[in-house]
């Protein structure tokens, strides 16, 4: 199940799924609201996130919905750019070239049999655990108090 993007975006999802022979297999939902997401991540096998190879999603991005993978306890399967891995390392999520299509349906094979996927998932949920707003406040505040 794709949940999310334009229609131009998701015109192309379904380029792309029947290309590589899917389609019939595939669902595409559009955007939806913030409660209904929700039971889609906890419902989901795996959780992928791809964007477009560009110099934003490279190196400057910091998606909130990377965030909530974590804390949904689902193998994640990321695009390999820089700016990801910031959040998150090998040991929980997979990591892909998004122009690979063998990689990422290697990877989502990998992240649906269980192949260490558990395991990325709770480190991945831990990491999420440990990294809240009210974590981060404090971290600043240790900062200025140490300056």
């Amino acid at each position: 199940c794709f949940v999310g993007g334009t229609p131009k975006e998701i015109s192309a999802s379904r380029d792309t799924a029947r290309e590589a022979g899917v389609e019939g297999r595939c669902v595409f939902v559009p955007f939806v609201d913030e409660h209904t997401i929700l039971k889609y991540l906890l419902a989901a096998d795996a959780l992928i996130y791809l964007p477009p190879r560009e110099k934003f999603f490279l190196y400057e991005t910091s998606p909130m919905k990377l965030f909530e993978y974590m804390a949904a306890q689902k193998p994640i399967i990321l695009a390999d750019y820089p700016s990801l891995r910031e959040a998150l390392d090998t040991d929980e999520a997979f990591f892909v070239d998004p122009r690979d299509r063998v990689a990422v349906g290697e990877a989502i094979r990998r992240a649906v049999s269980g192949e260490d996927a558990a395991r990325r998932a709770a480190a991945a949920y831990e990491r999420a655990r440990t990294n809240t707003w009210d974590a981060r406040a404090q971290k600043i505040l240790e900062i200025a108090q140490a300056l």
